[in-house]
């Protein structure tokens, strides 16, 4: 069973990060989490709800989705939380799948790498695509 958990600032009662796991323990584990969770858990104690539990994976990150779209994110300025995705990958809790698209995304990568010349190793795909862009307008 799966649980949806809320980040909350203890300053100001809001609600910065929504988060799922299979237990209380990721809920309370602030380690591993990205830099601007960090920024605003060094402003702030950080208080620990726990939305729903008790739920199966689906139903956590349907939950997790949803709230997530409803605070918005600030990474897309759409609003407050520190989540840095859509939701629904969750820690990859009881051996879930990876987000939606991480498949193809890694296809892509594959066949970039493949016509990466040796001397551009050094970059990840993403940024050699993203030089290849800037030089020749087209990918």
């Amino acid at each position: 069973m799966s649980l949806v958990y809320q980040h909350i600032r203890k300053d100001t009662g809001e609600v910065f990060y929504v988060g799922i796991g299979e237990s209380l323990k990721r809920a309370y584990d602030f380690k591993g989490r990205n830099e601007t969770w960090h920024n605003i858990a060094r402003k702030t104690e950080v208080e620990v709800k726990i939305y729903k539990d008790n739920i199966t994976r689906e139903e956590a990150r349907d939950i997790e989705r949803k709230l997530i779209k409803e605070y918005g994110r600030r990474d897309k300025k759409t609003g407050v939380l520190a989540n840095r995705s859509i939701g629904g990958e969750g820690d990859n809790i009881g051996g879930s799948g990876p987000m939606d698209g991480w498949e193809d995304r890694q296809k892509i990568k594959e066949e970039v790498r493949k016509m990466m010349p040796e001397k551009y190793w050094y970059m990840s795909e993403t940024q050699y695509m993203a030089m290849v862009y800037r030089k020749t307008g087209q990918i």
